[in-house]
């Protein structure tokens, strides 16, 4: 589980492998794997100055080499999550995620925005809220 991924420099090459993880799979069972970012409607005007979009390969680990078993679809305009339903050996499996950014206001946008502090302790504290409630769930 991460709550923040360190990522290139912007601007960079979109490319696999700045984020991945490991999954062990001791019988052959049918599998979800679901990437989601935090809800930040409550908080956007801290949520940075990117729009953030994802997607993700799945490798058996030792074949990162070869053709990935399969990819999920990329994040659409305003979605969260992307998620892959496959069929999975026992074994284990590289899962390497691919963070794109656009960058959708400038970087000093907060310093241009006189926020009032009610209003930015309120927005700071369901920011604290939302990412201490991210979970990991693995059934």
């Amino acid at each position: 589980m991460w709550l923040d991924a360190m990522c290139r420099p912007f601007p960079c090459a979109w490319n696999y492998g700045d984020v991945s993880f490991t999954i062990k799979v001791e019988t052959a069972t049918p599998a979800i794997v679901v990437l989601s970012r935090i809800d930040d409607r409550a908080f956007q005007l801290l949520s940075g100055c990117y729009v953030w979009n994802m997607d993700f390969n799945i490798f058996r680990k030792g074949d990162e080499d070869q053709e990935p078993l399969h990819s999920s679809n990329h994040t659409g305009f305003w979605r969260r999550s992307v998620s892959l339903e496959i069929d999975l050996q026992p074994g284990e499996y590289v899962v390497h995620v691919r963070l794109d950014r656009e960058m959708s206001r400038p970087a000093n946008y907060l310093a241009e925005k006189a926020m009032k502090p009610r209003k930015l302790s309120r927005v700071l504290s369901e920011q604290m809220q939302a990412k201490s409630v991210a979970t990991l769930i693995v059934v």
